[in-house]
């Protein structure tokens, strides 16, 4: 009789452990299935997402109005045909870029384009306002843009004009084609030459040597000159430079405030011993 028990006792404990086994089995096998049927609506739901915008970038581009050029004729002593047409495209395709300017239909060239020896100036107003700037570098065979919002086009308008003069003014342009060279007061860009006057320069001593920052003037008037920038007076404040193991940075401030309120922003690299410049 107690055997009999035992055994049984024994049989029952195997059929538990069968029991709990194959649960936990179930369960494990669940789980994989829901996480693979998760992994699959997952995939479905990106999917679907990159279908949504792919349709919506379709849909922005195909609601984009063909822009309107007016007035192009004012370049033809400039350039060909051809070029005005790739004019057009790219300047087209830089407005694009920005969808701020999708609602843009119409282009108009204004009258004020002139020619310095290495460039060709000229803008257009758009009709929502903006003004489209435009240089052409004829070394590189090159459009360059830039825009500037209709609340500051006045300004922005009567400092080209200032500047149209001023690269303009009474240069006798028949020794470029002859000599091939600028006027001594002019650079290569078509401009004045006219100096960086920098003040505050003592707060960089010690800190960068004096070598580079001999040439600091000289290679900032560079990137102005690069920049279309005419302002020349410039102050380092000795608050706004920054020294790390691999680079000196500080910020230059134009005593006659742009615009934009953007200052120039100068990288010293140790290393290199070279100096970088933006307008921040």
């Amino acid at each position: 009789m107690k055997k009999r028990i035992f055994i049984s006792v024994i049989l029952l404990i195997l059929l538990v452990g069968i029991l709990t086994g194959g649960i936990f089995l179930l369960r494990k096998n669940s789980e994989k299935i829901s996480k693979k049927e998760e992994m699959k609506k997952q995939a479905v739901e990106i999917e679907k997402e990159e279908k949504e915008k792919k349709k919506a970038e379709e849909g922005k581009i195909s609601s984009q109005i063909n822009i309107q050029f007016e007035n192009m004729n004012v370049l033809d002593s400039y350039f060909s045909a051809e070029e005005i047409k790739g004019l057009e495209e790219q300047a087209e395709s830089f407005l694009r870029q920005d969808e701020t300017f999708d609602s843009v239909s119409k282009m108009i060239c204004t009258d004020d384009a002139y020619e310095t020896q290495n460039q060709i100036k000229f803008y257009f107003t758009l009709d929502d306002g903006t003004l489209l700037f435009t240089n052409y570098k004829k070394e590189e065979k090159k459009f360059l843009f830039w825009t500037q919002e209709k609340e500051y086009a006045d300004t922005a308008i009567a400092d080209w004009m200032q500047k149209k003069e001023s690269e303009t003014k009474a240069v006798d342009t028949s020794s470029w084609e002859e000599e091939q060279q600028l006027p001594k007061a002019w650079n290569e860009n078509g401009q004045e030459d006219i100096p960086v006057a920098l003040s505050g320069k003592e707060n960089l001593q010690g800190k960068i040597p004096e070598e580079s920052l001999n040439n600091l003037e000289k290679e900032m008037q560079k990137f102005l000159e690069g920049n279309n920038e005419l302002r020349r007076e410039i102050s380092i404040p000795s608050d706004k430079i920054v020294q790390t193991d691999q680079e000196i940075t500080f910020e230059a401030d134009f005593t006659t405030e742009r615009i934009d309120k953007k200052h120039l922003q100068v990288i010293y690299h140790i290393a290199a011993g070279t100096f970088g410049f933006s307008l921040q």
